[in-house]
């Protein structure tokens, strides 16, 4: 009984490890890019950024501020 609840351990260790491992090699294979006329993309990271810098927590609110959510960057 206890090997098998060893071994179903290691199973989903691995199976929650492995992806993560492939995810981050393929990420660091992307490079890195940024498009200045994407307003409500790259851009707006960049107004976000400067607005922590700046002490501004909760940014200006205009059309952009609930274009992206702040748990997709999480991701």
């Amino acid at each position: 009984m206890k090997k098998e609840n060893l071994l179903e351990k290691i199973c989903i260790i691995l199976v929650l490890v492995i992806p993560t491992i492939v995810r981050i090699i393929i990420s660091l294979k992307i490079p890195l890019f940024m498009q200045g006329d994407a307003r409500a993309d790259d851009y707006l990271y960049v107004r976000y950024a400067k607005s922590l810098l700046e002490g501004n927590y909760l940014g200006t609110f205009d059309g952009y501020t609930l274009v992206k959510s702040i748990s997709y960057a999480i991701y």
